[in-house]
């Protein structure tokens, strides 16, 4: 059993002050699990209104999910009401309101000087059959219906008029449609009931509930607070009448109720006599230990992700790099795909993702399906894999550094208090480089000892490479890392200017270099190939135009784009800092003066650029791989009490941001505001004033019912059999169950 070498000192001691073993009943969780509870129970009755309650307002921007053929651009009335007219024949789509009884409520108004025919269809069987109401003056239909087809087909026709003067053949005007369907409230309200249930099970399971010994509170607040946080992203998307989760619910209860048997089979299997105190007193077990069970862990998360995907691209940026991702795949070549214009991210990311797109194309060819659409919904599942990555490399340096239960709280900071789950539904780029970024700092900072950093430095310069080769800007990360690296030799050896120590740092750097020489040969290679000099990057006539201080306001405290509303807990970094700083020891010292020195130095780069807030995206997207490095000293914050408050308190509200932000397609606020190219009025405001923040308008996209930034396309849409979209999600939740129970066995031995 081991201490870490550069544990903390508050950190060790609060470790040393502890028994070997402490048995404490798991009701120490009752708590977090109370909240569970009241979040499970509110996500049910929010559900069953969301799904039985449409308001499909006309000229809001939700009606272009169900205004289908027939319609007229959008006018208003002398009272300021919005309406359309339709044709003759004019169809509306409503999206997940059947099968089963609605009633269908429509205001209309007819500007016709005598009644007119008027018909209302739904999926073909007639629900009315009447006359209009001449003179403009608008009336209501309140239609009792039955739907056939999940997503039925409502139509309305009536005889043609043309206006005097108007070349147009016109119907009745709409101005509203609001829908009740009581049977799809019913069945959201108990597919979400499954899924609360199935996950408050889980947490009994997994913090120790089905054990006759009671474990200590860890994995009771662990376990809710992973269950909080799986209601947290899926259950708005299920009461939204997400295909997939709704129509994979029941098997997902009845596979967590098999995943809870095993679970307790294998604690009944394996009880026996407590073991032996500790020998050392908050000694840490050695960190290989852990390693299978935060593998398992990842791969349970990763499932979990891809069972939330949102499945399509929504920026030039993620189009540009799918585009060259196909262009190796089909052609051979990046830029000979459809006309590809050149983007300027690197080739990192294109070649990481061909193995989805060759799966992508594997499906299309054994289904049959239409083989693009299946291609571009698997590379959009990349970042659902880069994210778990970048979890357990947290979790494994966390858990050298400073234990299992910090290293879960730095995780589960990570994971649930930042853009992190938004950004593994988002095609960017950010996301690898993130991981490839803190891989790098990890291998040096938790290397053991001065004889493993050469080893460690040729890795770490592996990841800086790469994530060069990924974007080319990353390389204003190397120059920290090269410095650090020369401290190592002469903290090791003593300074200064001694010939031994000049040749030991110049062989720590060579080892460096060595694996830094993939990634950024190839991306020199690749600027020789696309621009006809290694040293372009295509990024001729943009520049640092921002004014510095408009450009650190916006990223750090802006409402629209500041990195504390997105990631609340990067608050404490200046504490966990100053806690590495006073411990004394020089390695801690070293990696604050480091995190310090690398966080300035990309807050000025980006703060200067033109476009600053890489728009379009959710909060400050090109400062995200800092987030990681900048959680990494919270570890040293675990020993004091109030600290641990403001921690959860910080990562409660990272947590309330996330939802909106993973739930909601961030192109849909852009797409309405007509926020399209940086620099505009709208723009502006988007950044600087709180009620146009991306924050307070995706919670209002959520809490006023707008499907259409929310629902995401189904695999029956690309040309795949309707069972897909049960198969898929049922075969994605077992795999997530059984990697779960897994780690469990793991964690446990």
């Amino acid at each position: 059993m081991l201490y870490s070498p550069d544990l903390p000192p508050s950190l060790a001691r609060h470790h040393a002050a502890r028994p070997a073993r402490v048995r404490r009943p798991w009701l120490l969780g009752w708590p977090l699990f109370g909240l569970l509870l009241l979040v499970g129970g509110g996500l049910v009755l929010a559900a069953g209104w969301l799904a039985g309650h449409y308001d499909l307002a006309i000229g809001a921007p939700a009606e272009r999910l169900y205004l289908r053929d027939g319609f007229d651009g959008l006018e208003t009335r002398p009272d300021g009401q919005p309406f359309r007219w339709t044709h003759p024949l004019a169809q509306v789509t409503l999206p997940h309101a059947g099968p089963g009884a609605l009633t269908i409520d429509l205001t209309l108004f007819d500007g016709a000087p005598a009644p007119r025919a008027l018909r209302v269809r739904l999926d073909g069987q007639v629900v009315y059959q009447g006359q209009t109401q001449p003179g403009g003056t608008p009336w209501r239909l309140a239609l009792p219906a039955h739907a056939e087809t999940d997503t039925p087909l409502l139509t309305i026709e009536t005889a043609p008029w043309t206006p005097p003067g108007d070349r147009r053949v016109l119907g009745v005007a709409i101005t509203h449609l609001a829908l009740a369907a009581p049977d799809a409230a019913l069945r959201t309200g108990l597919a979400e009931g499954a899924l609360v249930v199935a996950v408050l099970v889980l947490v009994l399971a997994g913090a120790g509930g089905l054990s006759a010994e009671p474990p200590s509170p860890l994995p009771a607040t662990a376990a809710a607070v992973a269950g909080l946080g799986v209601l947290g992203f899926a259950g708005p998307l299920l009461a939204y009448g997400d295909v997939w989760l709704s129509r994979a619910a029941p098997a997902i209860l009845g596979l967590s109720l098999l995943a809870v048997g095993a679970i307790g089979i294998g604690r009944r299997a394996r009880a026996g006599p407590a073991p032996a105190a500790e020998s050392a007193p908050g000694a840490l077990p050695a960190p290989a230990r852990a390693l299978p069970a935060a593998a398992w862990g990842a791969l349970a998360l990763a499932a979990l992700l891809l069972l939330l995907t949102l499945g399509r691209f929504n920026t030039g940026d993620a189009e540009g790099m799918f585009q060259v991702t196909a262009g190796l795949a089909e052609d051979g070549v990046p830029w000979q795909h459809q006309s590809h214009a050149w983007i300027k991210f690197g080739l990192g990311q294109p070649l990481a993702t061909l193995p989805l797109y060759w799966l992508g194309r594997a499906v299309a060819a054994v289904a049959p399906a239409d083989r693009e659409p299946l291609t571009r919904f698997g590379v959009a599942l990349f970042n659902q894999l880069v994210i778990p990555a970048t979890a357990l490399v947290l979790f494994w340096g966390a858990r050298r550094r400073y234990g299992a239960g910090v290293a879960l709280a730095l995780t589960g900071t990570f994971l649930l208090a930042t853009p992190a789950i938004a950004y593994a539904r988002l095609a960017f780029a950010e996301p690898l480089s993130g991981l490839l970024i803190l891989g790098g700092w990890l291998l040096l900072w938790t290397a053991g000892g001065p004889q493993r950093l050469n080893a460690a430095a040729v890795g770490a310069g592996l990841c800086l490479g790469l994530a060069v080769l990924v974007k080319p800007a990353n390389a204003i990360y190397l120059p920290v890392m090269a410095a650090y690296l020369a401290w190592t030799v002469g903290a090791a050896g003593g300074w200064p200017g001694t010939r031994a120590a000049g040749r030991g740092i110049a062989g720590r750097l060579a080892c460096w270099c060595l694996g830094l020489l993939p990634g950024v040969a190839l991306t020199l290679g690749y600027n020789l190939l696309r621009y006809g000099s290694p040293v372009a990057f295509g990024y001729q006539g943009e520049g640092f135009t921002t004014p510095l201080l408009v450009g650190l306001y916006g990223l750090l405290v802006s409402p629209g784009k500041g990195l504390i509303f997105f990631a609340p807990p990067v608050l404490l970094a200046p504490l966990g800092l100053a806690a590495f700083w006073r411990s004394g020891r020089p390695r801690l010292r070293a990696e604050a003066v480091c995190i310090a020195v690398q966080a300035g130095i990309v807050l000025v780069f980006y703060a200067g650029w033109w476009s600053w807030s890489g728009n379009i995206a959710w909060g400050p997207r090109l400062i995200l791989p800092l987030v990681p490095l900048l959680l990494w000293p919270l570890g040293a914050l675990a020993a004091s009490a109030w600290r641990r408050r403001a921690w959860w308190l910080l990562g409660a509200a990272g947590w309330l941001v996330a939802i909106p932000g993973a739930l909601v397609d961030q192109f849909y606020y852009f797409d309405i505001n007509n926020i399209y190219v940086s620099g505009t009025a709208a723009e502006t405001h988007m950044f600087f004033t709180p009620e146009w923040s991306q924050i307070v308008a995706h919670w209002r996209f959520l809490l006023t019912g707008t499907r259409e930034a929310i629902l995401r396309p189904t695999l029956a849409s690309m040309g795949l059999p309707a069972g897909w979209d049960t198969m898929v999600p049922v075969a994605l939740a077992a795999v997530a169950l059984l990697a779960l129970v897994l780690a469990l066995r793991a964690a446990r031995r």
